[in-house]
């Protein structure tokens, strides 16, 4: 999709390896490796790379990509042996769903989509510890997705639990992120604020102090 939207034409070799993948570029038999995972990629950030051969390569925030993707960055926190120290790459950052099929609600598959929705929210909090991945720590239960209606029983389970799921958020922090980016949100469409949204959590994550 992306190097469709850019006029990037390129020849895919498919890897399900991703060892094998980067090194093939090392014995250059390959150009590049191109991905779709979480910050920090474990494996990527293992490479040795001790006569830095291999680099990554930014991608800007084109227009042309802006229904997609969100802009990020990767730091030489999360890469220090592909990034010099205080060395940033802009990067895109894409959203996950969770979606199941809508089944009868008096059906067999939707009793057991029940008990999951239990099983998995009644827990959720438990993927924001070790050794879980960072990135579940950007998870949310609560937001809604222009275009997608949220599963019946997750509604029902939310609106049960709203006291334990409901965020704390710093109530000053969306103000600020508006005023940097010198915007008001009154004439946007529910997908340009959800959109906005999004870059919003970006940013409250890069306020964060280092750990």
């Amino acid at each position: 999709m992306i190097f469709s939207r850019l006029n990037i034409n390129v020849t895919y070799d498919y890897w399900t390896d991703d060892a094998r993948a980067i090194q093939k570029i090392v014995d250059g038999e390959a150009d590049a490796y191109f991905g779709s995972t979480g910050k920090v990629f474990g494996l990527l950030r293992a490479v040795k790379n001790e006569d830095r051969r291999l680099h990554l390569v930014p991608i800007p925030y084109d227009r042309r990509l802006q229904d997609l993707y969100l802009p990020t960055t990767l730091t030489s926190d999360e890469y220090p042996n592909l990034l010099a120290p205080g060395e940033t790459v802009d990067t895109l950052a894409a959203s996950v769903l969770l979606v199941s099929f809508n089944w009868p609600e008096k059906s067999d598959r939707y009793r057991r989509m029940v008990k999951f929705v239990d099983a998995f929210f009644s827990k959720f909090n438990e993927f924001h510890k070790p050794p879980r991945h960072p990135k579940w720590s950007e998870a949310s239960l609560n937001i809604k997705v222009p275009g997608w209606q949220r599963f019946k029983a997750a509604d029902e389970w939310l609106a049960e639990h709203a006291h334990a799921t409901t965020s704390a958020v710093d109530s000053g922090a969306f103000d600020r992120f508006l005023s940097q980016n010198g915007g008001a949100i009154n004439n946007l469409s529910p997908q340009d604020k959800a959109a906005l949204f999004r870059q919003f959590l970006e940013w409250q994550k890069a306020q964060r102090p280092a750990q």
